[in-house]
């Protein structure tokens, strides 16, 4: 085979092989095309469990990175200094509520605490209290007083507390907002009710206020899901605060924040699985395709082609295969994982969840093209073995080839010939193969059954 137009040439031939046994070549590129489907869908599902936690996490968690209980004003004051603390939220018990079942609570929370608990996005009507005498709750608390149609501007009564040591006296609120009902406190009767500032103010001194300190920290911090409880009680230890009443916000650090060495390893472990077992798959089908041509690639070499040549033949042909099977992949698992990741959201999550998290879009050129070049590179991977075969293949060799096999042993003469005798013929003639295939099969089961499993046990909430 002369040098020029080699290229040409070995293209043509590897087009022939593949037009020529096309049952092989469409179970090669179904093969390619549904491990691209599975390594699209594995990584739209991780990239959008990713994404869409990094979006919602503020939503859900709250957009803090941890809070302090118990904080007196000294405490504050050593918290302010702090350089790696970049915004505080402060928020205060200011007494309770007599009801006839159970004691509701009073609190203050300033605009940078509602804020960061998401509470601000939660007002249907109104506004928080501002006065000495206004007040904002959910309905419910409001119905438990026997205010069965709370509004904006009512005059509400109601018997308070500063603490269990005061006996409990009559006062008189302004309802100032309104705040949406949540579904657990309707069951639990836990209710809360918002007051302001200048109402803590009046009824306890300065220097006897404690204070819930919600807190966000500076990039340079180094805080991540990790280090998250060692980072933030070191700093409850530097303010003087007890380590007890530290509390990382965890589902905020590891979907907001840095997901930590843990989580990068787990997603490259899943990675590094599918590859292998893409790998296995195509190279087992490429191998059974070679037992079977290994005359045809002697008739090749007869006719002058070199062992690169060989190589080049093979290569272009799953290449050409790959070709068109990775693009079909990618788009159709980019369609089935959405689909069905829209639907795994909508299942798994509540209304009221549903109509406050923020949609994404799992469409990335990154994704597509790293699944792309993942494939393509399982291809290269499953040829190299296939590649050295062939290119090892002699004319004469090739004409006296019979596949390798221990038949000798199995010499055993039958009155009749049937579909279960010439399948155990046909798996005995060459044990290697006949394992590798078992082998194959028994890791693709493995493989999904693994997968189907992870997403069985994963709920939204």
């Amino acid at each position: 085979m002369r040098q020029q137009g080699s290229n040409h040439t070995v293209t043509q031939i590897s087009l022939s092989m593949i037009k020529k046994n096309k049952s092989r070549s469409i179970l090669i590129a179904i093969s390619i095309f549904l491990t691209t489907v599975l390594l699209m869908v594995i990584a739209s599902y991780g990239y959008g469990l990713v994404k869409w936690n990094h979006v919602n996490a503020p939503i859900f968690y709250g957009n803090y990175d941890g809070s302090f209980s118990g904080v007196s004003p000294t405490q504050l004051n050593e918290l302010e200094l702090r350089g790696e603390i970049s915004e505080i939220g402060l928020a205060a018990a200011a007494g309770t509520v007599q009801q006839s079942e159970r004691d509701m609570s009073l609190m203050y929370a300033d605009d940078t605490t509602l804020e960061m608990t998401n509470t601000d996005k939660k007002l249907e009507a109104g506004r928080f209290p501002e006065q000495a005498g206004e007040i904002a709750a959910q309905p419910g608390f409001f119905k438990k007083l026997g205010y069965d149609h709370p509004s904006v501007g009512d005059t509400v009564q109601m018997s308070t507390r500063q603490s269990k040591s005061f006996p409990f006296t009559p006062e008189t609120f302004v309802i100032s907002g309104l705040i949406e009902e949540d579904d657990s406190q309707g069951t639990s009767g836990a209710y809360s009710a918002f007051v302001s500032f200048a109402y803590c103010e009046s009824k306890i001194p300065a220097e006897q206020m404690t204070y819930s300190a919600y807190f966000r920290l500076s990039d340079t911090s180094g805080i991540n899901s990790d280090n998250g409880d060692e980072v933030i009680k070191d700093l409850a230890r530097k303010c003087g605060i007890d380590e007890r009443y530290a509390s990382p916000n965890s589902a905020y650090l590891i979907w907001s924040r840095d997901p930590g060495t843990e989580t990068i390893a787990g997603c490259v472990l899943i990675a590094l699985m599918v590859i292998v077992f893409s790998v296995m798959v195509i190279y087992n089908i490429f191998q059974t395709g070679i037992a079977y041509r290994v005359q045809e690639y002697g008739k090749i070499r007869a006719i002058g082609a070199t062992r690169r040549q060989m190589k080049k033949i093979v290569f272009r042909e799953g290449m050409l295969l790959a070709l068109a099977a990775v693009p079909a992949g990618v788009v159709t698992g980019f369609f089935v994982s959405s689909l069905s990741f829209d639907w795994l959201i909508e299942e798994s999550m509540t209304a009221t969840m549903r109509d406050g998290a923020q949609d994404i879009s799992l469409l990335t050129p990154i994704t597509a093209v790293l699944v792309a070049a993942v494939s393509a590179l399982s291809v290269w991977l499953s040829l190299k073995r296939p590649m050295s075969i062939v290119s090892k293949i002699s004319p004469v060799e090739a004409m006296r080839y019979q596949e390798s096999s221990n038949s000798r042993k199995y010499r055993k003469g039958y009155g009749s010939v049937n579909v279960f005798r010439l399948a155990k013929a046909n798996l005995v003639r060459n044990k290697k193969r006949t394992v590798v295939t078992k082998v194959t099969m028994g890791l693709s089961c493995v493989l999904f059954m693994s997968m189907a499993g992870i997403l069985n046990s994963m709920r939204a909430e």
